[in-house]
């Protein structure tokens, strides 16, 4: 069995468990929507998605919130596949292929080639080629949302717990090249799963808006499994100009080399 297979039963298993009533996750996330507006609420009746790009190891994993809502694109890009979930995992697997051109790509993942490549993303050829070959993004909530920054803070701690299981699972099972994480919407799992790089210091970059940090951190797992984690404070999209991703890549470069593509 692959990655790829044991990945997709696990995440099918979970999903085929939130159609039985009651579900505790379904239950929970009821509660989070509870008094909220349509815009901060969690979707659990559409298809969940629980990962973007090829499921493989030894790639980079970055890790997301949780899907974004795009009313009426996002159903219209489900349906095909509402009694198919396999049909859907594979769509995930093939997500960055599925743009029609370089120009539709997320505009998240644009800046994370930029911050790869250290380039502008118009000297990025062949986008959706080079995420295929080298990144899987994670979603730590696999419910869209239109907007949920207090997601990680506001969940119940049961469903919370058990959304960092399945992310940490999956992170252990696919052994990345190193794991990058951005934006503070994070910051809760950055400090409950990983642990300070010994040795070095963090990045700090002053900014009218507040300051910015970037910080080799070390994801741990009660069995011994580790792997390195790059954690950039804010979202990659507010931090995508040279200003920032320039300095960040130099210190990459003079510390951890081997990292960047």
């Amino acid at each position: 069995m692959t990655v790829k297979d044991d990945l997709f039963a696990i995440y099918t298993n979970i999903y085929n468990a939130t159609q039985v009533v009651p579900n505790n996750d379904i239950q929970a996330v009821d509660a989070f929507n509870l008094g909220r507006d349509s815009k901060t609420q969690l979707k659990p009746a559409l298809l969940p998605c629980f990962f973007s790009g090829e499921l493989e190891e030894n790639k980079i994993l970055s890790i997301s919130l949780n899907p974004a809502y795009a009313a009426g694109e996002t159903e219209v890009e489900q349906l095909p596949y509402l009694a198919n979930f396999q049909g859907w995992l594979q769509h995930c697997d093939n997500r960055f292929l599925n743009y029609r051109t370089d120009a539709e790509v997320d505009s998240v993942f644009k800046n994370i080639l930029r911050f790869l490549y250290g380039l502008p993303a118009r000297d990025i050829h062949d986008k959706r080629a080079k995420l295929h070959r080298l990144l899987i993004n994670i979603d730590f909530c696999r419910f869209y949302s239109s907007n949920a920054g207090g997601l990680y803070q506001e969940l119940q701690d049961e469903f919370r717990n058990s959304c960092a299981s399945t992310l940490n699972n999956s992170i252990e099972r696919l052994r990345p090249k190193f794991v990058l994480v951005h934006g503070a919407t994070l910051n809760g799992w950055v400090n409950d799963y990983t642990e300070e790089f010994p040795g070095l210091a963090p990045l700090v970059l002053a900014h009218i808006r507040g300051q910015i940090t970037f910080a080799k951190r070390v994801f741990r797992q009660p069995n011994g499994f580790t792997c390195p984690v790059f954690y950039l404070s804010w979202f990659v999209n507010r931090a995508n100009n040279n200003e920032f991703l320039n300095p960040v890549r130099q210190y990459i470069l003079a510390n951890f080399g081997e990292y960047i593509v």
